[in-house]
């Protein structure tokens, strides 16, 4: 048995049905997420025991392992999240057994390590083909805040979801969206995040939220958009996977 039990990954294709997820005719176990509009997808998986990392990162297509995803120095875990047109993949990985989770994109063949300014920890969990990227980063007394980066890797924009306590976001769309989870005390919400001026979020746009930019980058006016609540969903902490 696996430490976190046994995740099956799976691909579902345009219109098709869902197929699970294969290396050398074995079911990959662990996580498909982020996925490209030409179907190459990416994730991460468990790998014999005793490897290094024992959850290492991956490419697919067609329902199929393709290849590792490696970074160019020793790490636990490596988690890819997302992968655009380009082929540039982003996520986040843990270098050690105990250590902090960090963020990391590789460009052009190029890996890029990227922390939050002052962060615990920062999940990168997103990337459009602007090269902006989606995630969130945890304050020192356990906060979670979405933040969205611009292009330049550089440009880091905070920003808290309406309600609840702990705001988890996920992946970012070519006019720079935001998919946004706010957790609360009694409730879990959804939300499309915008990081353009307040009034023009997907055609239309309803103003609420609140973000800052990290070490005085100028950052947008806030606008997050009410995008819907699960009343089945019991409300806690967040989830990571």
């Amino acid at each position: 048995t696996f430490p976190e039990g046994s995740l099956n990954s799976f691909d579902r294709p345009k219109n098709g049905a869902p197929a699970l997820v294969t290396k050398d005719g074995t079911p990959v176990i662990g996580i498909a997420q982020g996925v490209s509009a030409s179907g190459d997808f990416v994730g991460d998986y468990f790998g014999e025991p005793g490897s290094v990392p024992l959850r290492g990162g991956y490419k697919g297509k067609n329902a199929a392992y393709q290849s590792d995803v490696t970074l160019p120095f020793p790490t636990v875990r490596v988690a890819p999240r997302a992968i655009n047109a380009k082929g540039d993949v982003a996520g986040w990985f843990v270098a050690e057994a105990g250590g902090a989770t960090q963020g990391f994109v590789i460009q052009n063949g190029v890996t890029t390590v990227l922390n939050y300014p002052d962060a615990a920890v920062t999940f990168i969990q997103g990337m459009n083909n602007k090269g902006e990227l989606s995630g969130s980063w945890e304050d020192a007394g356990g906060g979670s805040h979405g933040f969205h980066l611009a292009a330049d890797l550089e440009t880091w924009t905070s920003f808290d979801a309406p309600e609840g306590d702990f705001t988890q976001a996920w992946q970012i769309n070519n006019l720079g969206q935001i998919a946004v989870t706010g957790v609360g005390a009694t409730t879990n919400s959804m939300f499309i995040y915008c990081p353009k001026k307040a009034g023009v979020c997907n055609g239309k746009g309803e103003k609420t939220g609140a973000e800052k930019a990290a070490k005085g980058k100028k950052a947008s006016a806030p606008d997050l958009t009410r995008h819907g609540r699960d009343p089945d969903e019991k409300p806690g902490r967040g989830h990571r996977q």
